[in-house]
């Protein structure tokens, strides 16, 4: 009751706002512990291939799965991308350092390897195939070509002939979508 004797009605403010659902919390990944959890898991990995020199590799990889984690638990796409781009620089050399995979355009093979999966993933997401489509595929087939190059014998000689079979595959395409229902082709 107050001073004239009237009951007084409690007021009470949860949140203001002008976005919906901005008093919601969102958990924040732990960034640091991360990156120090998987780089000190990298770091005992070299441990256990002592002649092989991992830091290097081992740092990027650990920030490129720090960045994926953290893509996992918020949906940002910058560290989609940039966890892709990092571990797929990250791992090649690491595989090599441990002995494990060897020769020239893995690298190259990882990098398209992970701008497909970001393709696939925009295209779960009904965003369409994009630009990480053409440039995985291109990034996969010279990839590739480097390592079968030198891990197939015989192959250096199919490689030669793989970039002229693209280019007159893709022209054929541009051809024949050009030419499509209701339109001249010449």
């Amino acid at each position: 009751m107050n001073d004239q004797g009237r009951p007084t009605r409690a007021v009470r403010v949860v949140s203001w706002s002008w976005e919906p659902g901005a008093g919601e919390h969102r958990p924040r990944v732990p960034w640091l512990g991360v990156f120090f959890l998987l780089f000190g898991g990298l770091l005992l990995l070299q441990e256990a291939f002592p002649s092989a020199n991992l830091a290097g590799s081992a740092l990027v990889l650990a920030l490129g799965l720090a960045f994926l984690f953290g893509w996992l638990r918020g949906g940002n796409v910058l560290g989609l991308y940039a966890g892709m781009i990092l571990t797929a620089l990250g791992l090649p050399s690491l595989l090599e350092a441990a002995g494990l995979i060897s020769g020239p355009g893995w690298g190259t093979l990882f990098l398209g390897v992970g701008f497909l999966a970001i393709a696939g993933y925009r295209r779960s997401r009904q965003a369409g195939w994009g630009w990480q489509t053409v440039l995985g595929g291109i990034l996969v087939l010279v990839g590739g070509t480097q390592v079968a190059a030198g891990s197939v014998p015989g192959f250096s000689d199919l490689g030669r002939l793989a970039w002229p079979l693209v280019l007159v595959a893709f022209g054929a395409y541009l051809m024949i979508r050009r030419a499509g229902p209701g339109r001249q082709s010449f």
